[in-house]
């Protein structure tokens, strides 16, 4: 259901509203063009803070806690992001979640069918490098689960889907009702043309392509699109960010310090956590590969750099998609 200027939000409404919001504007616009969009718009600000004591979106937050829920729509609409209202059916207020989720990942569901099983889990293995948690039914469900259960929770707490599109992808009795909790849930759909261009409400979102690449190619390309849309964004961000600092192998930390400099815009704060982060787990700060990475993005951000120690690994995802 789409908002009209006259509509009141629901608060988990205005919250998603808002969250969308933020992350498109962190696509869309450099720190000092927040408060000219939202002057010309005469939304105040709840006193004007600075690069120095907040990040990007404490200080976008500033000018929407100032919002009524018509300026939300008003701004929504300026900066074209959809915060239409998800059908209470499919996503009721309270979600049960899967257990079947990694902790402080990114959740993304894959909807293929059995003739792709094995592609399917492939990609889960090589999206899990970017702090992404793929879940992939096939797999994933043991023989003792309520399996319909574990699908609809899984689908109900996914932050995207991910669609292999094979010529029998709608032969199946599941892949296009999975496909419609996402549209109905205003999920991003990410498809990836396996021999099929996406149909039906799927053909607003443009198809990735496989046709010669390997899993870890198909892998990067997911990445880039999750990291460069404004639905996602920042979800990933906060997702690399979390297992950067739990994590205790240094070759995945270093790849996802890679990744989250790969994305525009990160702030400030962001890196200063990872640093102090860093700092405190031995496992990591005793890794030289690592912290050639990491210091020179410090440097550049005017934070100080971490001590520097021995280690190394590699990582290898090779195989044919």
């Amino acid at each position: 259901m789409a908002f009209g200027l006259g509509d009141q939000m629901r608060a988990i409404d205005r919250v998603n509203a808002e969250r969308r919001i933020i992350a498109a504007m962190q696509q869309q616009m450099k720190w000092e063009e927040v408060r000219r969009f939202f002057d010309r718009l005469k939304i105040n600000c709840n006193g004007y803070g600075s690069d120095e004591d907040m990040d990007y979106e404490s200080y976008t937050r500033l000018f929407l806690d100032n919002c009524s829920d018509a300026d939300i729509v008003e701004v929504a609409d300026q900066l074209e992001v959809d915060i239409s209202r998800q059908s209470a059916a499919i996503a009721p207020s309270v979600v049960v979640e899967s257990k079947y989720w990694l902790i402080d990942h990114f959740r993304v569901f894959i909807s293929h069918v059995h003739t792709v099983r094995q592609s399917a889990g492939n990609l889960r293995a090589s999206l899990q490098a970017y702090s992404i948690s793929a879940f992939v039914a096939h797999d994933d469900i043991e023989p003792s689960d309520e399996w319909r259960e574990e699908i609809l929770a899984s689908l109900r707490s996914m932050d995207a889907l991910l669609a292999i599109l094979t010529p029998d992808f709608n032969t199946s009795k599941w892949t296009d009702q999975e496909v419609g909790v996402a549209i109905a849930t205003d999920s991003l759909i990410i498809p990836i043309n396996r021999g099929q261009i996406p149909y039906g409400f799927m053909e607003k979102f443009q198809a990735l392509p496989s046709s010669g690449l390997n899993t870890g190619q198909v892998a990067a390309s997911v990445f880039r699109t999750l990291s460069t849309n404004s639905r996602t964004r920042g979800r990933i961000v906060e997702s690399l960010i979390r297992t950067i600092a739990t994590g205790s192998d240094a070759a995945i930390a270093q790849f996802r310090i890679q990744k989250l400099n790969s994305i525009q815009d990160v702030d400030v704060e962001s890196w200063k956590s990872i640093r102090e982060n860093i700092a405190g787990n031995a496992a990591l700060r005793s890794s030289k590969p690592l912290l050639d990475v990491l210091n020179p993005i410090l440097k550049t951000k005017s934070i100080g750099i971490v001590g520097v120690g021995e280690k190394t690994a590699a990582l290898d995802d090779e195989i044919p998609f």
